[in-house]
């Protein structure tokens, strides 16, 4: 087997800085790429509950404590909450499409970071192989479509982590590292404050592992430079926290504060959610394949690299080392949904990355190289065989055919073959622009798919509500349980609703409100159905999901019969 270093003619100079042209590129095209009919499908999942909680906060005025349908929202952190309602008072628009941007802007964000940090290691060709590696982990494409939670979380907890790793770097002056710590502090701060410990694994993580791992020469988590971004970066959280507290602190009990049960849980523990989250580093790997690859051959493929300075090859080793620990923490916390774990998958991209730039610059054919280029044809062609079966399904499902799809099919089949052209030739640069092509125009059958599944949430429920309640228009809805599990449902009835009180009592309803429209869940209805008979006027059921709602019409002034 030849070396790797043996084949190669230039050896690319010690990167001094990041390079601009690859990062705000990539960034900017994965937005481009991620916003296609963004705004298209319906709420969906829990969405609902950050997108209308955002809008909340904008229609009361109130951003210090969240509030959903009327009632204290605590849940989760507010910077999701804020970040929405900030766009959505400098547009003056509210709808999904300004409710998701932000998702699909930190994914932007995310891209450009992971392309800065491998640019900034080991040159720009690093930087554009990474940001083609970031653009092959499909199961981020989801999140980055969604007003939820999880893109942000997990744009902030990776560039925390990659602003550690790169505060050991030995020869960065203070400025940068004044620079880099700001980084790690608006990293650290944002990931709680969303959250709170769900991206902190990668963190920790990043600020443990390189003194674990090289404990002479790394910087130790006791250096300054590591733990001050990461002790000043939690004040935000506590000062939330406190002036939420000294408002509410006579009623915050009736506030939904689930997720901090949620976390408690995830913390803990059980046993069969141990056993479950046994299966989490293969299903990671699996997910995240064929970016994985690069963490199962770096090992050997360094060995043979001496184009990378020792700098460089050290940091990739931390960086390794810090997916593997992060993995072990989400294992310890009985993580078993591989969704929960997935702020690990984007730190795969700068070795994935950096090894395809070396394999580009080989001159000379080797064993790596013909693994590579195999590896490359046969990841191209599952990406074009999974284009077909998309607009295959998608046909089936809709009875006709779109002609953006047929489109986007034909030039995912003209740069797949393309691709496999340059790649016989050797001519690797040309087959990797194929595949970025290819994976481009996945964005539109995805897109589609996303628009079928999310019609079947709450726009149905709500027809169905609008077409029960269509005789008493100006009654408020009164709910709680669904108001909290399914908000898009009163949204997209565009009724009022107000939240019932918690303890469900039926005087106290009709105290305050004589003539009302309850939406119960079957729990509820089971619950006060006998309390309920003296006052109803009409009942009907509503399906929602895989349930059946409770629709009751409330009268104080009825009499029973």
């Amino acid at each position: 087997m030849i070396p790797l270093h043996s084949a190669t003619t230039n050896k690319p100079k010690r990167p001094t800085s990041i390079a601009w042209q690859p990062t705000l590129t990539v960034g900017l095209l994965i937005v481009l790429l991620h916003s296609w009919q963004l705004g298209t499908p319906p709420l969906a999942g829990t969405e609902g509950h950050r997108a209308l909680t955002a809008d909340q906060m904008v229609q009361s005025g109130n951003w210090l404590v969240p509030h959903l349908w009327d009632n204290v929202y605590l849940r989760k952190p507010p910077l999701q909450y804020w970040l929405i309602a900030s766009l959505q008072s400098i547009t003056g628009i509210s709808n999904p499409w300004i409710w998701r941007i932000p998702a699909v802007l930190c994914t932007g964000l995310l891209a450009a970071s992971l392309v800065a940090f491998a640019s900034w290691l080991a040159g720009k060709k690093a930087g554009w192989c990474t940001g083609l590696a970031f653009a092959c982990l499909l199961p981020l494409w989801g999140q980055s479509r969604s007003a939820d939670i999880d893109a942000a979380n997990t744009c902030f907890a990776v560039i925390a982590a990659l602003g550690l790793l790169s505060l050991q770097h030995k020869t960065i002056h203070l400025k940068q590292t004044l620079v880099l710590m700001l980084i790690v502090f608006i990293g650290v701060a944002a990931t709680l404050m969303l959250k709170v410990h769900a991206g902190m694994p990668v963190i920790l993580g990043a600020w443990v592992m390189p003194s674990c791992l090289d404990y002479k020469s790394s910087r130790k988590p006791w250096d300054w430079r590591l733990w001050l971004p990461l002790f000043i970066g939690v004040i935000p959280l506590l000062v939330w926290s406190y002036l939420v507290y000294q408002q509410f602190q006579d009623n915050v009990g009736q506030a939904d504060t689930r997720g901090l049960t949620e976390m408690s849980n995830n913390v803990t523990g059980h046993m069969k959610d141990y056993l479950k989250a046994l299966l989490l580093p293969m299903m990671l790997l699996a997910y995240a394949l064929p970016v994985s690859l690069g963490l199962i051959v770096m090992q050997r493929w360094l060995k043979g690299v001496v184009d990378l300075t020792p700098q460089t090859r050290r940091l990739l080793r931390y960086l390794r080392s810090t997916v593997i620990l992060s993995v072990m923490v989400y294992l310890l916390a009985a993580t078993h949904k591989p969704r929960y774990a997935y702020p690990v998958l984007p730190l795969l991209c700068p070795i994935m990355g950096i090894f395809l730039s070396q394999w580009l610059s080989l001159q000379q054919a080797n064993k790596w190289q013909q693994v590579t280029t195999k590896l490359v044809g046969v990841f191209l062609w599952m990406l074009v065989i999974g284009h077909v079966i998309l607009q295959g399904v998608l046909i089936h499902l809709n009875d006709h055919v779109t002609a953006t799809g047929i489109i986007a099919l034909s030039i995912a089949i003209i740069a797949g073959v393309s691709s496999e052209w340059h790649l016989r030739k050797s001519q690797f640069t040309g087959a990797l622009i194929g595949l970025a092509v290819v994976l481009a125009t996945l964005t539109v059958p995805i897109a589609q798919m996303r628009i079928h599944e999310q019609q079947r949430g709450g726009v149905i429920a709500a027809q169905s509500l609008i077409d029960l309640t269509r005789d008493r228009p100006q009654q408020i809805i009164l709910a709680r349980k669904v108001a909290y599990d399914q908000p898009e449902l009163f949204y997209y009835a565009g009724r009022q609703t107000s939240s019932l009180p918690p303890s469900l009592d039926v005087q106290t309803i009709l105290k305050g409100h004589a003539q009302c429209t309850l939406v119960l869940h079957p729990s509820e209805y089971e619950l006060i159905q006998d309390a309920l008979e003296p006052y109803l006027i009409k009942q009907a059921q509503m399906p929602m999901h895989d349930r059946q709602l409770w629709v009751v019409w409330l009268d104080a002034d009825a009499q029973h019969y």
